[in-house]
């Protein structure tokens, strides 16, 4: 017993450990805090090392148990066994998290594992090399490592015999029965120690302070994830901040209060025609990771080295200031582009093909009124149940990987982005050049996701050191090249072009977290022939407000967009929600609030709501999504 004991201790240090070998990894971001925050981070995990470790030994423990009454060498076999079993997630849990906290910037929960499991074989192909060899190898030789401490801590001797110290026979077994009792009554109170201690932790027990950073750092891993996977899969009882009326009664004001939005200096465009045709071909370009603080074009500070070509679009363009993501991963950066349905927290909506049917989609109602749709990526389409989400959207021709000639497919993911903007030329080219010669011919929407500028970046350029502003700089360049041979084109006059981040990046610039608002701006820009004339666009907006504002100004309804807003409607309410795992920002002209739920009630980093009524907005649209969600 007071082995086990001992093991459940040494997990928790092994953990504390762990968090300061994590604070070490990210010396960028925890250098300039003082040892007295190391020291509290340290002091507030606590409670999810003890659980976690508690989970680990909770079956040891109950095992103590029985072997108590059944002694025998089948009890430190199985411990052998079992600690051999149980160290493998958990270490794979703590690898995981630290490399992926670099990319998502929050610690591991259960987000990694509906990418594994929706395609674990492509999951395992985008992995470094090195990291699918060293891996398997690495908890190989671990495992061998501990089987020597394992077999002297369980050596498969009985050890329930009591030595017989004294010459009383019936004193030795009172003295067995009373150590017997009392190493029983020990083990069950450790069980329920653990039980109870599981009850009472929450992920957000290891939050203590605003800064989100420190309270990363105090997050156990292994416990997030458990604590994900015991989120309830009804959503009618997930996100409850308020009761139904109150939330009603909160999204009323919401959509019913524009006026109270506007700063005295802020502008809101009247309600005009963007363009010069109502039947436009039209193209919708999703840059992968584009982030708006790495676009000089709306954030000055940026290099204008990075994105030269967008920076010069957008003088000549409708370009939008102050637009933002939904999300912080493309499948629900392209739900709330091409569907205009907000992103969740902890769920994707495109990875339940019985919900995306029941959604509203630009493609889908363009396809009503005669564009004929189609998906090009130079990856594989069926991440996330893509294909799915598409054919729900009323498209049926999708073009992937597989139809480029196996040669271009030269990246990681699939074909470099050149290779991409070269097929959409000739395939715009050809389809407009079919139209003009047959007039019966109906215009085309196309969508399109690039695909260089995604972790782990390998453009086939050397431009900059840091690998993403390279792979981005290498995107711009390759976009930029396609409009300008689009411009020169006879396809130019008829098109429409709508170019979107599907989500920023999260560590650019370095050190920006996931709930600030410059992580979610991102650029957005409509070019081509059918636009009527450049505009800048200063109203907030976000990947939601697409889908209202393009159908209006091609003349068709959107009533039916339930979350969508016309950009250019000043009788709409401006605003844009965001969320990340596990938290929502909103935000509007005057006001804003940011919250991590497991932190509910105290506005982080960039909350400026003094009467409330953003965080009573946010919560409100919150909940209304997860209604949605529920009822579909």
């Amino acid at each position: 017993m007071k082995k086990k004991i001992a093991v459940f201790l040494a997990l928790v240090l092994f953990f504390e450990l762990c968090r300061v070998i994590f604070m070490f990894c990210y010396w960028d971001i925890y250098e300039a805090y003082p040892l007295l925050d190391w020291l509290t981070v340290l002091s507030h995990g606590f409670a999810h090392d003890f659980t976690v470790a508690g989970l680990i030994m909770l079956l040891p423990f109950a095992l103590e148990i029985v072997r108590i009454l059944r002694p025998g060498a089948w009890h430190d076999i199985s411990m052998r066994i079992y600690f051999s079993i149980i160290v493998l997630p958990v270490l794979l849990f703590l690898g995981v998290d630290f490399v992926l906290y670099g990319f998502w910037g929050f610690r591991l929960d259960t987000t990694p594992l509906i990418y594994l499991m929706d395609n674990p074989v492509e999951a395992l192909m985008q992995s470094p090399p090195a990291a699918l060899i060293a891996s398997p190898i690495g908890l190989i030789a671990f495992l061998w490592l501990i089987q020597k401490p394992l077999r002297k801590l369980f050596p498969e001797s009985c050890s329930n015999k009591v030595k017989a110290t004294d010459r009383s026979p019936r004193l030795t077994i009172e003295r067995a029965t009373g150590h017997r009792l009392s190493r029983i009554l020990t083990a069950a109170a450790m069980i329920f120690f653990i039980i109870l201690l599981e009850r009472s932790v929450t992920l957000g027990t290891a939050y203590y302070t605003t800064d989100m950073r420190l309270n990363q750092a105090a997050i156990n891993p292994a416990y997030s994830v458990y604590y994900a996977m015991k989120r309830p899969a009804d959503f009618s009882v997930q996100y409850r901040f308020m009761d139904d009326e109150t939330c009603r009664n909160a999204l009323i004001g919401l959509e019913t209060a524009p006026a109270r939005f506007a700063q005295p200096d802020s502008v809101l465009q009247p309600r005009i025609s963007l363009l010069n045709t109502d039947r436009p071909n039209i193209l919708l370009v999703l840059l992968e990771s584009f982030s708006g603080s790495a676009c000089h074009a709306i954030a000055p500070e940026a290099d204008p080295a990075i994105m030269p070509c967008i920076n010069a679009l957008y003088g000549s363009s409708v370009s939008f200031s102050r637009f933002y993501a939904n999300s912080f991963r493309t499948d629900r950066g392209m739900a709330a582009v091409m569907a205009a349905y907000p992103s969740q927290p902890c769920y994707t909506i495109m990875n339940n093909p019985d919900k995306v049917g029941s959604l509203q989609y630009i493609s889908g109602r363009l396809k009503e009124y005669g564009w004929r749709g189609q998906f090009i990526y130079g990856g594989d389409a069926a991440f996330t149940n893509l294909k799915g989400f598409l054919h729900a959207g009323g498209i049926d021709d999708i073009v992937e990987y597989t139809d480029f000639p196996e040669e271009q497919s030269t990246s990681q993911w699939g074909v470099p982005d050149e290779v991409l903007f070269d097929y959409l030329y000739n395939s715009i080219c050809s389809e407009s050049e079919a139209r003009r010669q047959d007039s019966t011919l109906t215009a085309f929407f196309k969508a399109t996701l690039t695909l260089s500028s995604h972790e782990p970046f390998d453009a086939p350029i050397h431009k900059f050191e840091d690998p993403y502003i390279n792979s981005v700089a290498y995107t711009d360049s390759c976009l930029g090249l396609f409009i300008d041979r689009l411009s020169h084109s006879p396809a130019w006059d008829n098109l429409l072009i709508i170019a979107v981040a599907d989500h920023g990046y999260a560590n650019y610039p370095p050190k920006v977290q996931n709930h600030e608002m410059k992580r979610q701006l991102i650029p957005m820009f409509w070019t081509g022939g059918a636009v009527a004339r450049p505009l800048t666009v200063p109203t907030l907006a976000s990947q939601v407000d697409i889908a209202a504002t393009l159908l209006h100004q091609l003349g068709l309804p959107y009533d039916d967009f339930n979350f969508s807003h016309d950009i250019f409607d000043p009788k709409s309410p401006h605003f844009v929600e965001y969320t990340w795992p596990d938290g929502f920002g909103f935000l509007t002209d005057s006001i804003r609030y940011i919250q991590d739920n497991e932190y509910d009630g105290h506005g982080l980093d960039g909350t400026e709501d003094p009467n409330g009524t953003a965080q009573r907005w946010g919560k409100a649209y919150l909940q209304a999504l997860f209604d949605d969600i529920a009822k579909r």
